[in-house]
């Protein structure tokens, strides 16, 4: 009796994983995109046919939705990573970053005040301009106050896949389509790129931009679009941005302190095997850096390459071919 029983739910497990089995290869057929009419993201923006939101909760997550503007189904292709903005602080930020100097120096870096999340209202001065000398060619230039910049990663084909596949962030995060006048919302795991600035809240608006248009600095890009992959550690992602990006080196960092309210202890910011990653971190992120400047200098070439011009006609070219 026991055996029959036994094979019994035996036969019924087995028949209830072969129907999950069905139904996951249902949703999967239901999900699947036409990749061949995806418009990317930022071209998309442009052309008015979908609208936008990022609401960052702080510095670690954001909320995005996606809206169809427009009266056929559309399909999306998001970046592989992004850059999120303070609205009120793009005016006068054209031109290069040059460096994070004029917000206080490296003094405060050891404050801590209640309340306080990544990059938040308790930090002091922040950084050189990033390591490497990378930092050029993006928004920069305000450097008072505000919010801080923050930037994400979608996911998707795995970061350096998109990274490599849609140059600087544009193309690789996974699509998805979106029916005629409806919204796509998902959450997105951020950071922060601007050491020193206020932490990010619902009631400021952001704008989403590309990443290589906030910042030149290969390796920050890199570091976005890896924070994608939701295996890796936040935190130690933030260490190794904070480094790339706003210059702060592995011993400041680690003095760095945190006071998550008045009667709890100072503690520190980043522990110990936080740090290790985030030295692991950059040095594959630099790696593909170089990959990607090495890609970009070789389409350069190639866009600028022009036939050596001769005098010859394909008539006389082959006469001459002939007659050797």
């Amino acid at each position: 009796m026991k055996s029959g029983m036994f094979h019994l739910l035996l036969s019924l497990a087995v028949a209830l994983s072969a129907v999950g089995v069905v139904g996951a290869a249902e949703k999967a057929t239901e999900t699947k995109v036409d990749e061949s009419k995806a418009v990317e993201l930022f071209d998309a923006i442009d052309k008015g046919l979908v609208e936008v939101k990022l609401i960052p909760k702080n510095s670690l997550q954001s909320s995005l939705s996606v809206t169809n503007k427009t009266d056929k189904e559309i399909v999306v292709d998001m970046p592989s990573a992004f850059a999120g903005v303070p609205v009120v602080a793009q005016p006068g930020m054209m031109g290069g970053r040059g460096g994070m100097g004029g917000m206080g120096g490296m003094g405060g870096m050891q404050g801590g005040m209640p309340g306080g999340g990544l990059g938040g209202d308790m930090f002091g001065g922040a950084g050189n301009g990033g390591r490497n000398n990378r930092n050029n060619g993006g928004m920069g230039g305000n450097q008072r106050g505000g919010n801080q910049s923050i930037g994400g990663g979608m996911g998707g084909r795995g970061g350096m896949g998109g990274m490599m596949g849609g140059m600087g962030g544009r193309g690789g995060g996974g699509m998805f389509s979106i029916a005629p006048n409806k919204t796509h919302k998902q959450s997105v795991r951020t950071v922060c790129l601007e050491h020193g600035k206020k932490e990010p809240r619902s009631t400021v608006k952001y704008t989403i931009v590309p990443i290589d248009s906030y910042t030149g600095n290969k390796t920050t890009q890199v570091l976005c679009s890896m924070l994608g992959d939701e295996e890796l550690d936040q935190n130690a992602v933030q260490a190794a941005v904070w480094s790339a990006e706003n210059g702060l080196t592995m011993e400041e960092l680690a003095a760095k302190t945190k006071q998550i309210s008045r009667n709890n202890p100072v503690q520190s910011y980043f522990n110990a095997s936080e740090l290790e990653l985030s030295a692991r971190l950059l040095e594959q992120a630099d790696a593909r850096a170089a990959e990607l400047e090495e890609v970009e200098k070789a389409q350069e070439d190639l866009e600028n390459y022009e036939p050596e011009k001769t005098d010859d006609t394909v008539e006389t070219l082959t006469e001459q071919i002939l007659s050797e």
